[in-house]
């Protein structure tokens, strides 16, 4: 497993205890990589094990259903599926210029983050290179802003 994989896992182990930090965690992995029809909201993600991770969490803030399925056309990687009306609503409010996500307590921005990381992004061994990646679909200069604001 790669040095990512490894700071992924675990990320996933450690218990997220409010909906509100659920709902965060979520959010980012919904607004940096995902895509909707509509109906169904659709994140790619890199592993298996994330994949499993983002569909319960996405099952339990959304209360939906959600599959986990290889990426369409043998590519690398996993989607998740989970039909969602609050979920695509989300995703377009985000596109439209609506909110990252709202904040509840004082966690949710550390727990954004990490779903941010989970989600969309990639790292090297620090013993070896120093290198942070966040590879986001939508609205790339919005996520750069929040970053900066954030003195990242």
């Amino acid at each position: 497993m790669s040095f990512s994989g490894e700071q992924k896992m675990a990320i996933a182990e450690q218990p997220i205890k409010s909906l509100c930090c659920k709902k965060a965690f979520v959010s980012a992995a919904i607004v940096s990589r995902a895509n909707t029809d509509g109906v169904t909201v659709s994140i790619p993600v890199s592993s298996k094990e994330a994949a499993v991770h983002i569909g319960n969490l996405v099952s339990e803030v959304y209360s939906c259903d959600h599959a986990v399925v290889t990426m369409p056309g043998g590519g690398r990687g996993y989607m998740v599926r989970a039909e969602s009306r609050a979920a695509v609503k989300l995703l377009d409010s985000f596109l439209s210029g609506g909110a990252f996500y709202t904040e509840r307590c004082r966690s949710c921005q550390s727990h954004f983050l990490r779903g941010l990381f989970f989600a969309a992004g990639r790292m090297t061994d620090p013993t070896k290179q120093y290198m942070l990646e966040l590879s986001v679909k939508n609205a790339r200069d919005r996520f750069v802003d929040l970053l900066a604001e954030l003195c990242l």
